[in-house]
């Protein structure tokens, strides 16, 4: 994940306290690779057909294709320096 990414994944999680961790097979390889070389601020990310739903227990996005999926809260954060 490029810096400007995850600096914006980074304070998304700051500001809410929920992630989604959504874990990849095989099949969706092709999937991941668009997602890794594509970058939001150039528009929406609909070049590949996937489908994105809310989380079944915290308000997340989720990868439909998926087959395991983590919905997560932190429960706490730890400074480690001014990396990102």
């Amino acid at each position: 994940m490029s810096g400007a990414r995850y600096r914006k994944v980074k304070k998304n999680v700051l500001r809410t306290g929920i992630f989604s961790a959504n874990l990849v097979s095989t099949d969706m390889l092709p999937l991941m690779d668009y997602f890794g070389s594509k970058h939001a601020k150039d528009g929406a990310k609909n070049d590949i057909s996937y489908e994105a739903v809310r989380g079944e227990v915290l308000d997340v996005p989720v990868l439909d294709e998926s087959r395991w999926v983590y919905e997560c809260e932190v429960a706490r954060t730890v400074e480690t320096g001014d990396y990102i």
